[in-house]
């Protein structure tokens, strides 16, 4: 038997309610918390939960903010932790996908209130303690009270999401795999969640995307977001975010779509300069090929977009981002990764 090496974790408590009509629970989760004044965060895509929420939440909801978007610009930050401290809440609902939950964290953090989440994409955010604001450039942080006391998974919010961004926010979640098996801070716990997450999310986002109606794909492509997230909590970051972030952030990029793009040529990265956990995470996505290949071809199976330069990026982004990292990453490999990732990849023919 193959040793374990030494390891420190953190396994902070989240409360999951997760199966279809969860959101139905909201309520009483709200008062579960001990909530008297609610704060309620979300809009775009997730505009009709927010209004159905909205409806049934009584006298605890006291503010309800509509405006979110990607990277948490600092203005809205600002904004957003003033209208809480105006309304004298202990407690932010966030609704939506990562632009509504990012701010919910940044509130509950400022504000040292719970937060409770009701994710509507599959990214898995919810359950990581990172959270970021953007000015000049996109600011991330972790903090452990970033995570929601409670996550509130209902498929049937999902039902509407459109191809790409079904796509890509499970692409998102894949992300999230990887690094909690090759991160820096991958440990042998984060790396079991990691590897089962990834079993699970390729086969529901192409069934997802070619029947938006299924709602046995929707529950699993949920689930599989949520381990991933889970994965995420437990390892931290590394180089597919930082460069996710330096990218969406400096060129108001969609977080999304540039972690399609970059995963399989990281992947590919990590393939030649971590192999051993790269093939443990190439066996959760099926096994046969390897996970670089894998992953591009699920990106072109679900329409998700391959390129940087299919999400309007102009090449001189390539000197900001390298200059922007730190001195761990090896820059002539990086700038050659982001050259690599203005044309599709290259595949085998068999």
């Amino acid at each position: 038997m193959q040793a374990l090496p030494p390891f420190q974790t953190d396994l902070p408590a989240t409360r999951i309610v997760f199966g279809a009509g969860a959101v139905d629970l909201v309520g009483d989760e709200v008062e579960r918390a001990g909530i008297a004044r609610l704060l309620l965060i979300g809009g775009g895509s997730a505009e009709a939960a927010v209004g159905r929420l909205g409806a049934t939440l009584g006298p605890r909801l006291v503010e309800t903010l509509r405006e979110v978007r990607q990277h948490v610009p600092e203005p809205l930050a600002a904004s957003a932790i003033e209208a809480a401290r105006r309304a004298s809440v202990d407690g932010v609902l966030a609704v939506g996908g990562g632009s509504a939950i990012g701010l919910g964290k940044v509130v509950a953090v400022d504000r040292e209130i719970p937060l409770l989440a009701v994710p509507t994409t599959y990214s898995g955010s919810e359950m990581t303690p990172v959270y970021g604001t953007t000015g000049e450039r996109k600011v991330t942080r972790r903090d452990l009270r970033a995570l929601p006391s409670v996550a509130i998974y209902d498929p049937t919010l999902t039902t509407s999401l459109s191809p790409r961004v079904t796509a890509t926010s499970g692409l998102n979640a894949l992300a999230h795999c990887m690094e909690a098996i090759v991160g820096p801070g991958a440990t042998p716990p984060s790396t079991l969640v990691a590897r089962e997450a990834a079993s699970i999310l390729p086969g529901a986002l192409r069934t997802c995307v070619r029947d938006g109606s299924d709602l046995d794909a929707r529950s699993a492509a949920q689930y599989g977001g949520f381990l991933a997230g889970r994965a995420l909590a437990l390892a931290g970051t590394g180089l597919q975010h930082r460069l996710a972030h330096i990218l969406g952030g400096r060129f108001g990029l969609v977080h999304a779509d540039v972690h399609s793009v970059l995963l399989p040529r990281v992947a590919a990265f990590h393939e030649r300069t971590d192999p051993e956990p790269m093939a443990i995470f190439a066996q959760g996505l099926g096994g046969g090929r390897p996970a670089s290949e894998t992953l591009d071809r699920l990106a072109t199976d679900t329409g998700a977009p391959r390129t940087l330069e299919e999400l309007g990026l102009p090449q001189e982004a390539i000197d900001v981002a390298v200059r922007d990292l730190d001195d761990t990453f090896d820059r002539a490999a990086i700038e050659a990764l982001l050259g690599e990732a203005f044309v599709p990849m290259i595949r085998p023919s068999t």
